[in-house]
């Protein structure tokens, strides 16, 4: 099942990069690694620069995010391309939001 999973990401990897950084692409790249989560928790995300904003519905969800954070930034950055994403911004509805990533501490 490994192999029929990265078999998957490099081809979906090889037709993103032949597409343009939009704000299309890289919803739909969080889409194909976030999955069911970025449809349950998430309202959106944007890039600004190398940080991808993501908004979730609470903090709970904030919590739940952050933990992925180190599995997230390298399956983005596969589909999007090296160094495209250097940190996640979680912000829970109604509240600061929060750099997590390599280099946030």
């Amino acid at each position: 099942m490994d192999a029929l999973q990265t078999a998957t990401s490099n081809a979906l990897a090889t037709l993103l990069a032949r597409q343009p950084l939009s704000p299309a692409k890289v919803e739909f790249a969080w889409q194909a690694i976030a999955g069911p989560f970025a449809q349950r928790a998430t309202h959106g995300v944007r890039l600004d620069g190398t940080l991808l904003h993501v908004e979730v519905r609470d903090e709970g969800w904030a919590r739940e995010l952050e933990q992925a954070v180190a599995t997230l930034i390298p399956r983005l950055n596969h589909l999007l391309g090296r160094g495209t994403v250097t940190r996640l911004v979680i912000r829970a509805a109604g509240a600061q939001p929060r750099p997590r990533g390599p280099t946030a501490r």
